[in-house]
């Protein structure tokens, strides 16, 4: 059963999911399947620049992107976002096989200056529904950095904290990264400032309906980016050549996808496997669904839909019973 508050959010965002990310969200978990990868040496950026959808060669010191990390058919191999810090570039996330990204990226390294780091063992990855000047008080939603600011402090016990803004939950979250033996530190500190854990459940929820895709559910083997609908903020369309660029430049330029990711807006009965049909016709299954154990009155879910049933206000049917395509926030 989630929380009063959560079920407010909720519904708040049914009525308006373009408006939800901009909410206020007193939320944290330490998040499951971790995937924080580091690349470290002077050729890190340009190693990784060579793999990725977004052009991180234009980054500066302590900024990140979201990017999609690819393969040379063009498929995606992960999703997150993408920080550099001096000689240090890191990809962070979740994924069921952070070491498969590792072996991705150190596969092409071979007389450049870098090396691969999987900091799953040794690192705990937090999302947060709010940085930490929003947490002291010192900022509120509307005054927060420029995107893509890395910001680096200690907490007050003095525990290292590394903030990286991620769109997991929308436009306030952020992830820290911190020693694995830091995390009780960190538990005890937002709790006291009134933060409240939430379960894997509830973060999935948050996620889904912040239009977040996750990696074995909605990033599969042969995923293009562009199939995930979110290339506003993860794909630069101008950057030079990098792994897999010739599959996406031209689907861009086709203009024609054969299939995309959709928020949908489901029936009580939905959950994650179920057909979704477009008239008489099977169209996709719901990859992620949030609501169905919990008193959300309306669930939500995710699913890849064809051609001609991805956009916005097209009206389906799922367990025989009526769903409808939303707009999310990327729309």
């Amino acid at each position: 059963m989630l929380s009063g508050h959560y079920l407010t959010a909720c519904s708040f965002f049914l009525v308006s999911c373009k408006g939800y990310s901009e909410v206020n969200q007193p939320y944290f978990t330490q998040l499951s399947i971790p995937l924080m990868v580091e690349v470290v040496g002077q050729d890190a950026a340009k190693i990784v620049n060579n793999l990725c959808t977004q052009d991180i060669a234009k980054l500066g010191d302590a900024e990140s992107r979201e990017s999609f990390v690819t393969n040379l058919r063009g498929w995606a191999v992960a999703h997150g976002a993408i920080a550099i810090l001096g000689n240090s570039v890191w990809i962070f996330g979740q994924h069921s096989r952070p070491e498969a990204v590792a072996q991705h990226i150190d596969r092409y390294i071979i007389r450049e200056d870098a090396e691969v780091r999987e900091h799953s063992n040794d690192r705990a990855l937090y999302l947060i529904g709010q940085p930490y000047s929003t947490i002291l008080g010192e900022s509120t939603p509307t005054e927060l950095p420029l995107p893509g600011n890395v910001n680096r402090f200690e907490l007050p016990t003095g525990e290292a904290i590394l903030e990286i803004p991620i769109r997991m939950w929308g436009a306030t979250s952020v992830a820290w990264i911190v020693e694995q033996a830091a995390t009780c530190a960190v538990d005890d500190f937002l709790v006291q400032h009134s933060l409240q854990r939430l379960s894997n459940e509830e973060c999935r929820a948050l996620q889904i309906q912040n239009f977040w895709p996750l990696e074995s559910c909605e990033l599969l083997e042969k995923t293009i980016p562009q199939e995930i609908d979110r290339d506003g903020l993860a794909i630069s369309f101008t950057k030079g050549c990098y792994l897999g660029q010739e599959t996406i430049a031209r689907l861009d330029a086709r203009g024609q996808l054969q299939k995309k990711l959709a928020l949908i807006e489901l029936p009580a009965s939905a959950k994650a496997g179920d057909v979704i049909l477009h008239g008489d016709k099977e169209v996709g299954v719901l990859s992620s669904v949030a609501g169905t154990s919990t008193n959300i009155p309306q669930p939500l879910g995710l699913a890849t839909l064809k051609r001609g049933s991805f956009n916005p206000g097209t009206e389906l049917t799922c367990n025989g019973d009526r769903a409808l395509v939303l707009a999310h926030e990327l729309t």
